[in-house]
């Protein structure tokens, strides 16, 4: 029988893809960075759902459930990991949902390590097998959508609003999310007997891509405010103006010229690279001899030494 298929060979090429984007965002970023930890953290928890998902073959048998309560390991976590990344990623770090989405998944963890409640078995199918849902699973499915749905539903409100940049980072995270989940989708629909096309068979083939547009959007929108590289030195500086007042050719700037800068004022200035990743004592103010350009001069000695 040919165990090697869309049904195997699909959740490989995500398993590997997702953990390689984990590592990849842990070791470009910063570690102590939560958000950065939190995105590892959820594509971890696909890689896990994905690579189990390769061992329920067609003849497959799991009378311990050992590789189906694994697979539901990383699957139970995704929802909880997803409203997390998204609340971090937005700056809405509403802790009652965080908390309330982190709890639910651990009674459903409970639920799938210590009783049959959550899988009872394996069904085995002429292509695939896969652990057989028990009484409680309705209620994970449920809590999977809500949360899907609640943060695609938090990223398509923030893209209205946001400008430059951000926008841009926020459609890419948004279309790739959701073009993920329809192709994950599959995993779901073979338990109920659902067999749509293209969803299925080809459905996971969606992760890989969904792992490609953020690697795209890391590298060229900064996607997680993620650098790629810096100067040798790691060193360098940025001026901008402080103030629109203080600017004495304003009025010409702006009416004849049709001009119009962005000002920001010292500690503006400053967010921008703290949310960079830089620390306060990495960053130094200085101002011209008329005060009208301010000049942030950042050093970053660790990612000079690397």
């Amino acid at each position: 029988m040919n165990y090697f298929n869309h049904f195997t060979f699909s959740p490989l090429i995500t398993a590997i893809a997702t953990f390689i984007l984990g590592l990849f965002v842990l070791f470009k970023g910063r570690w102590k960075k939560s958000l950065y930890v939190i995105f590892a953290l959820y594509t971890f928890s696909i890689s896990l759902w994905s690579f189990c998902a390769t061992r329920f073959t067609p003849d497959f048998q799991d009378p311990y459930l050992i590789w189906g309560r694994l697979l539901h390991l990383g699957a139970i976590l995704i929802p909880a990991f997803f409203i997390h990344f998204v609340s971090e990623f937005l700056g809405e770090k509403n802790r009652k949902i965080m908390f309330i989405s982190y709890l639910i998944a651990g009674i459903f963890l409970g639920f799938n390590f210590f009783t049959r409640l959550f899988i009872k078995g394996t069904t085995n199918k002429a292509f695939y097998s896969y652990p057989t849902p028990s009484s409680i699973y309705p209620f994970y499915f449920t809590f999977f959508i809500i949360c899907v749905f609640f943060g695609l539903y938090k990223l398509f409100r923030a893209s209205l609003i946001a400008t430059g940049t951000k926008r841009n980072q926020i459609k890419y995270l948004l279309w790739s999310s959701m073009f993920g989940y329809l192709g994950g989708l599959k995993n779901f629909m073979i338990l109920v007997g659902l067999e749509i096309f293209p969803i299925y068979p080809y459905g996971t083939y969606a992760m890989p891509i969904y792992v490609l547009v953020v690697t795209i959007a890391i590298i060229k929108y900064r996607l997680l405010d993620i650098n790629i590289a810096l100067t040798r030195a790691g060193i360098f500086a940025i001026s901008t103006m402080k103030d629109r007042y203080s600017n004495p050719s304003v009025l010409y700037m702006e009416w004849v010229g049709d001009w119009n800068l962005v000002y920001r004022d010292e500690e503006e200035f400053k967010h921008i690279f703290l949310e960079a990743g830089f620390d306060k004592d990495e960053l130094k103010t200085e101002y011209e001899q008329q005060g009208i350009m301010q000049y942030i001069i950042a050093s970053n000695k660790a990612r000079a030494d690397k």
